[in-house]
């Protein structure tokens, strides 16, 4: 897993004090081959565009999800926004480390889900597998 400096988005609506989690990290354009092992341009051939990732804190292993953004950042950081700080645990740490991957779409979406959502994902893994059961003892 990579490891990055972090560094703290500083645009409009962040200056006005807006914690909210921004779904997005932001890297150089670079660091997408160095994540996910191939070129930004042959995933995009491939349909593999969207990049979601998993970034957990070195310091206090807390971890979040979010999707891969190029934007103008040095190579070897990432910028995150002060809700996503805040989710970490490393608001106001000099310097702090991430350690990022590659994360699975189906995990992604479901930790970025409301409650409802949720409870709708496992009452259809439920009823999967109560059916599977179902056919294997009634067959």
């Amino acid at each position: 897993m990579p490891e990055y400096t972090v560094d703290r988005i500083d645009y409009p609506a962040v200056r006005e004090k807006s914690v909210n989690p921004e779904p997005y990290a932001f890297f150089h354009s670079s660091e997408f081959k160095r994540i996910f092992s191939v070129k930004k341009r042959e995933a995009a051939r491939k349909g593999v565009v969207d990049g979601y990732l998993t970034i957990c804190a070195c310091s206090t292993g807390r971890k979040i999800r979010l999707q891969y953004k190029s934007w103008g950042v040095t190579a070897g950081k990432v910028m995150l926004s002060d809700g996503n700080l805040y989710a970490l645990g490393i608001y106001g740490v000099k310097e702090p480390k991430v350690k990022v991957s590659k994360c699975h779409p189906l995990l992604y979406h479901y930790h970025r889900a409301d409650a409802l959502t949720k409870v709708a994902f496992w009452i259809g893994i439920f009823s999967l597998v109560l059916g599977i059961i179902k056919d294997i003892f009634l067959s």
